[in-house]
């Protein structure tokens, strides 16, 4: 078993240089191999290219050294980039607000301190660079409860950034916040609230000069008074009004009572006057009809009170005629 990296890829075998110099053959196994890839292989006997047999010469050896020597510093200079390249963001607020810059192997490659008090803290943090961001973040929570920065009700929030679809990382990222969340649930009177977040509210966060827990925690405290004091549904609104309804109150039907506000339905509220004026015809051809029915029942109201007063008073004889009337000869008494 050798090692060395792909130079050539045909359909039926590999050309690897090894790192004595040694061009070599082995079998395409149809894995994705890529051109610059370090590989472990067993060399077969097959005749090189002619193209290749170039790299055999001194000169060619030379430039094959050189070769290899950039495809191995770039190999060293890869996880070099990717340990210093920004994965995800993760924030610590309680008082202080500070942003931890996290790199892909889970560790802290930068702090950013969001107000006085995370800057205070961050000074007082030593050796945090590329340590992992469990340890970092204890050590932070530890310092906040040290100098009596907040009440101990802490929001960490974490944002992965876009294209970032490594599910181990993910998982490993949450796990990470469980194991804080336990450390400070045993060692700290304090407790730990956990958000996640996007690109897009990391950026307006930053907009605002806050972090991304800070808008989270605004959100929460939001929805929370909202939930204490919920709005009245339409439905509930009907539901009162129909409770409202009972004897002595009479529904209106919105369409009529529209109608009756239209100024554009002249002939709706043509009807209605003709309705109430026959309604009260109606009304006083039965009272005439109850009346000489029943002519000894008493009024019913002040005006027929007037009319039955005027009607006796009209019909009283006055004195001298009552005195003629009782007389014997019907022509009174005679002095």
């Amino acid at each position: 078993m050798k090692t060395g990296i792909i130079l050539e890829i045909d359909e039926h075998y590999l050309t690897v240089l090894t790192p004595d110099g040694q061009f070599l053959r082995t079998k395409n196994i149809k894995s994705p191999y890529q051109i610059g890839e370090e590989i472990q292989f067993v060399p077969v006997d097959v005749p090189i290219r002619a193209s290749l047999k170039w790299y055999s010469t001194a000169k060619g050896k030379g430039l094959a050294a050189a070769a290899l020597a950039i495809m191995i510093g770039a190999s060293t200079f890869i996880p070099f980039y990717q340990s210093n390249q920004v994965y995800a963001y993760m924030t610590i607020d309680d008082g202080s607000s500070i942003e931890l810059e996290v790199n892909k192997e889970l560790e802290v490659i930068g702090m950013i301190p969001y107000n006085d008090e995370g800057e205070k803290i961050v000074n007082s943090i030593k050796d945090w660079k590329k340590q992992e961001v469990s340890i970092v973040s204890e050590k932070i929570i530890s310092e906040m409860e040290k100098q009596e920065v907040g009440d101990g009700n802490i929001v960490m929030s974490s944002t992965i950034l876009a294209g970032e679809t490594e599910t181990n990382r993910k998982q490993k990222l949450n796990q990470v916040m469980t194991a804080i969340q336990t450390f400070v649930k045993e060692e700290h009177q304090a407790t730990i609230t956990h958000v996640e977040g996007t690109e897009v509210e990391r950026e307006k966060a930053k907009e605002q000069g806050v972090t991304v827990g800070q808008i989270k925690e605004k959100e929460m405290r939001k929805n929370a008074k909202e939930n204490q004091h919920p709005k009245k549904s339409k439905k509930g609104q009907n539901q009162k009004n129909e409770q409202n309804i009972g004897p002595g109150n009479v529904e209106v039907d919105p369409k009529l009572e529209n109608q009756k506000h239209d100024t554009n339905a002249p002939e709706m509220n043509n009807d209605n006057n003709h309705k109430n004026n026959q309604n009260t015809i109606d009304n006083k051809e039965k009272w005439d009809k109850t009346q000489n029915q029943n002519p000894n029942s008493a009024p019913q109201n002040k005006f027929q009170n007037n009319n039955q007063h005027n009607n006796q008073n009209w019909q009283k004889p006055n004195p001298s005629q009552q005195r003629k009337q009782d007389s014997p000869n019907g022509k009174g008494n005679q002095k």
